[in-house]
């Protein structure tokens, strides 16, 4: 009798065993998504067509921020840079969808970053112009403009790696130019890599007539 309970009792058990041994492997081989991947997945939604493309049937739908950041670039004005600033300004607003510990996460986000970083750039060298400035370093930039740009420069120093935030911003000063040049400076690369203000002024006036030394406090 011993013998047939204790069957009786382990035939029993076996299902509910194999549902528990189920249920880990399952969650073992596919975890749960983190709360960072429901987030991020609606900060792209709400950037759809301005940072991120999309489909429309069979068709793909280019994001706009590659034909506006060259616009901006050929025009270097308010008028041929606005579109380009308010999508920036989009992703930087933006980011109050997103819990502080999920910007690691939209860091390995490549359209994110990358066009963060050219954002970035472009806008201090539009800030420089083709020379080095002789009044101002926010150059033809409203102060709404550099609002946005202090965005993302407090945003950059805070989440991305200290030695990748160096590394952007040297490559910065050293691309500024010291006066500009003729056409015929285009076949002459010598001529070009000597009109740098690094190489004039010395790394610490370069980045002091930069915008990346502005005083963002002042714009909050």
């Amino acid at each position: 009798m011993k013998v047939r309970s204790k069957l009786n009792l382990n035939s029993k058990l076996l299902p509910i065993l194999v549902i528990l041994v189920g249920t880990v492997l399952f969650f073992i081989s596919d975890p749960p998504p983190s709360p960072c991947v429901a987030q991020i997945d609606t900060y792209k939604k709400s950037l759809k067509g301005k940072l991120y493309s999309y489909k429309v049937d069979k068709n793909i739908i280019p994001s706009a921020i590659k034909k506006t950041s060259d616009f901006c670039r050929q025009g270097k004005s308010l008028g041929s840079c606005i579109d380009y600033f308010e999508i920036v300004n989009s992703m930087m607003n933006n980011l109050n969808q997103l819990d502080t510990e999920c910007f690691s996460e939209l860091l390995n986000e490549k359209e994110f970053i990358e066009n963060l970083k050219r954002y970035f750039s472009i806008t201090v060298l539009l800030a420089w112009g083709d020379k080095v400035p002789e009044e101002t370093k926010t150059g033809w930039l409203s102060e709404s403009n550099i609002l946005v740009f202090c965005k993302v420069k407090n945003f950059l120093e805070a989440n991305l790696d200290p030695d990748d935030n160096e590394t952007l911003k040297n490559k910065l000063l050293a691309s500024l130019p010291y006066s500009k040049l003729g056409l015929s400076a285009i076949d002459n690369s010598e001529e070009l890599a000597d009109n740098k203000a690094i190489n004039k002024l010395g790394k610490g006036k370069v980045l002091e007539k930069s915008l990346l030394s502005v005083r963002c406090e002042r714009y909050f």
